[in-house]
């Protein structure tokens, strides 16, 4: 947590890929950094690859895989074909190191199959000659030789060094393959090629300083070994005299390379002293760290050298020092085959959490936008709900306003018709004083004066509040029959019926209570208007107006407002 955070500038994938292989676990860390810096400069299936390259010299397969196969998950990767043949070509050798030979031979014709789209022969030689090193390690002697013969016809006509320098390397490989399947006639064979194809190469642009020295130091030791199984000492002695032209044998990481050839021609004491130079270069190279194969090979050569001086005591000692180391080996590669097991397991869970921890987020912003969604919704519907309240406000006010000016117009129609029944009761007593032309015109329609006439004293007397007045009442101020009235109501107040002609003479009345005693509550009105109950009152109202006592005196005092 005090840790000094790491500058931006050494977080770069040259920078990383530069110390990757002296200092793999330095660069893991810088990589963790990286990813949680979260660098422009290096997207995460660049550090994926980073990890799976320092993973590979650590000698972690297993985790070498995961993070290859982490590559292949992302876009970056799969949508652009030279990225992908580079990365299925890490997960071959990933596989092929881990012996997962089924699975590695099936991504081998996967990655072949994209290089001769993409024209890449050297990928697809170097597969072709994978391919050969799974089947020999399957002990498929046949199959593999078939594919070294295969990726051998593709590259040996090639122009280019770089398709060279991999047929050179499968040279190599399949000398090695041959020998251990005890064919080292057929491996000399295939050396004279491999020293065909280093002189070609040498005549040519292109290899970089020391390489062909490197390629001719690398098969003069396996030639001299080779012919001195077969005891071919003579040719034997040309390679060994060739190895030691080369600068190759003269550097201390290689001069070891030409030890197996001096133990098979005898040579033990000259074979010692480079075993011996070979044991103070790993010393200092691995220090305390000598559980490893590199140590086991420097002691079996020892055992080897000394048995072949006869001093069978030291030789014992190396070769039991040797099983030790063997037994060794296998534990620490266990107890490491764990270790990458279970970091292997951690980062599962990891990934696991971080898997949960996007779902949760995935959900939230579900959440979110189903929120965000219902709010939308819910703010349209308000307004739709406001919009339609603004149009009943604005048409409520029209319908008050509309109400007034009908019973305004009711109230001028008695107040005419109680004048006009008072100018024909004065004419009927002095007929000198009667008009004819309104005396006529009363008498034009009996039925609506006598309907005019009842409804004056309705009104007059307020019989409509007196809760037994119904229709026989009616019957007797209008003076028809019982079959005439409701044709009468229907004709002249357009009411089917006496109860909504008398609930529309109640409901006119408590208009007009409203205005009058605008402080009497609802209740009070609907009471004082005849009405049993609130309910029927409004029901009454609505059926008359349609809207509510309630919505008439709020649109009534905005209007006045």
């Amino acid at each position: 947590m005090k840790a000094q955070p790491v500058p931006d500038s050494v977080l770069s994938y040259w920078n990383i890929q530069n110390i990757y292989l002296r200092d793999p676990d330095y660069a893991l860390q810088l990589l963790d950094s990286a990813e949680a810096h979260n660098l422009p400069n290096l997207p995460l299936f660049k550090i994926n690859r980073l990890r799976s390259m320092c993973y590979h010299v650590k000698g972690e397969y297993l985790l070498t895989e995961k993070y290859v196969r982490r590559q292949l998950e992302d876009d970056s990767i799969r949508s652009v074909p030279v990225r992908k043949l580079r990365t299925l070509t890490m997960l071959v050798n990933a596989l092929s190191s881990q012996n997962k030979y089924e699975e590695c031979i099936r991504y081998c014709k996967e990655t072949i199959k994209l290089a001769r789209e993409l024209g890449r022969i050297n990928s697809e030689g170097e597969m072709l000659f994978t391919m050969g090193n799974v089947y020999a390690g399957m002990n498929r002697l046949e199959e593999s030789l078939d594919m070294y013969r295969e990726g051998i016809d593709l590259l040996k006509n090639s122009d280019d060094v770089r398709d060279l320098a991999v047929l050179s390397t499968a040279y190599g490989e399949l000398m090695t393959t041959l020998m251990w399947n005890k064919k080292v006639l057929e491996a000399i064979e295939i050396g004279k090629e491999r020293e065909r194809l280093v002189e070609h190469m040498s005549q040519m642009p292109g290899p970089p300083d020391g390489y062909i020295d490197q390629q001719y130091g690398y098969l003069y030791s396996k030639m001299a070994y080779a012919l001195q199984l077969v005891e071919r000492s003579e040719e034997a002695m040309h390679y060994y005299r060739q190895f030691q032209t080369t600068d190759f044998a003269h550097q201390s990481f290689t001069q070891g390379e030409i030890i197996p050839f001096l133990l098979q021609a005898g040579r033990y004491q000259e074979a010692l002293k480079l075993n011996k130079a070979d044991y103070e270069i790993f010393c200092s190279e691995y220090e305390k760290d000598t559980v490893n194969y590199n140590y086991y090979v420097i002691l079996d050569r020892f055992a080897q050298a000394y048995h072949g001086l006869k001093d069978y005591k030291r030789a014992n000692a190396y070769l039991s020092r040797a099983f030790v180391l063997n037994d060794a080996i296998y534990t620490k590669e266990k107890e490491s085959r764990a270790q990458e097991f279970a970091t292997v397991f951690m980062l599962n869970e990891k990934d696991l959490q971080l898997a949960q921890m996007h779902l949760v987020a995935q959900r939230r912003n579900f959440q979110m936008i189903i929120l965000c969604i219902v709010l939308v919704l819910a703010c349209a519907f308000l307004g739709i709900v406001v919009y339609h309240l603004q149009i009943i406000r604005r048409r409520n006010l029209v319908a008050a306003k509309q109400i007034d000016e009908l019973v305004l117009q009711r109230d001028d129609l008695r107040r005419a018709c109680e004048r006009a029944m008072t100018f024909s009761s004065i004419g009927s007593s002095s007929s000198s004083n009667t008009n004819p032309k309104d005396s006529q015109k009363d008498s034009d329609d009996p039925q609506m004066n006598s309907f005019l006439r009842m409804e004056y004293r309705v009104m007059e007397e307020r019989l409509f509040l007196q809760p037994k007045f119904g229709r026989d009442d009616l019957l007797r101020l209008c003076n028809v029959s019982k079959n005439d009235l409701p044709r009468i109501l229907r004709q002249y107040a357009r009411i089917n019926n006496v109860s909504d002609y008398l609930n529309h003479l109640r409901v006119e009345y408590a208009v007009r209570l409203m205005h009058e005693k605008p402080n009497l509550s609802m209740d009070g009105i609907g009471k004082e208007a005849g009405f049993n109950s609130r309910s029927t009152f409004y029901r009454a109202f609505f059926k008359e107006f349609g809207m509510t006592p309630a919505q008439y005196l709020k649109a009534h005092s905005v209007q006045e407002g």
